[in-house]
């Protein structure tokens, strides 16, 4: 009887630990990636973007590669990336949390969810002068994906944004 209830018991913080790092993840269960625009941005179509990544100690220097490498090339397969460009993205990681592989597969949900919330400036870089400003939030409450694969998510949702 003692096992039994021992077991019961244990179960039901398992779940009731699931359920609240869904609900805390603000998004769908699977995970995802949402967009909060906080100043409207109006593009007319001939719009090149260079970028700069502010505040990065949060995420680690292999991961910010990652995200750059992607970024990059989203931008330049919609044809949207100009190095030399004055209108810059400017993105601070304000979030970087990405659970270690094996905590993910061992106690899944348990370890936190997967979270990246930037925000991004569109802005002129010789005058400063701000153009838009939104926010990328990502989050994976599942044992599903890849490290790589979840960096790479968010780097094309700020990108699909733009276009």
């Amino acid at each position: 009887m003692a096992q039994k209830f021992i077991s019961l018991f244990s179960l039901t913080i398992l779940l009731t630990s699931c359920a609240s790092s869904i609900a805390n993840s603000a998004v769908s269960p699977g995970g995802g990636t949402k967009i909060n625009t906080l100043n409207e941005f109006q593009l007319t179509g001939s719009e090149k973007f260079s970028y700069k990544l502010i505040e990065t100690n949060k995420i680690p220097e292999t991961e910010k590669g990652i995200f750059e490498n992607r970024l990059k090339t989203k931008l330049a397969e919609k044809d949207i990336f100009g190095a030399d460009s004055n209108l810059v993205l400017e993105i601070t990681f304000d979030e970087y949390y990405i659970r270690d592989a094996a905590a993910r597969l061992t106690v899944g949900i348990l370890a936190g969810v997967d979270n990246i919330t930037t925000s991004v400036v569109i802005k002129n870089k010789l005058s400063e002068r701000e153009f838009g400003r939104f926010e990328a939030i990502s989050r994976n409450a599942t044992i599903i994906g890849s490290k790589n694969a979840f960096i790479e998510q968010h780097a094309d949702k700020i990108a699909s944004f733009l276009q």
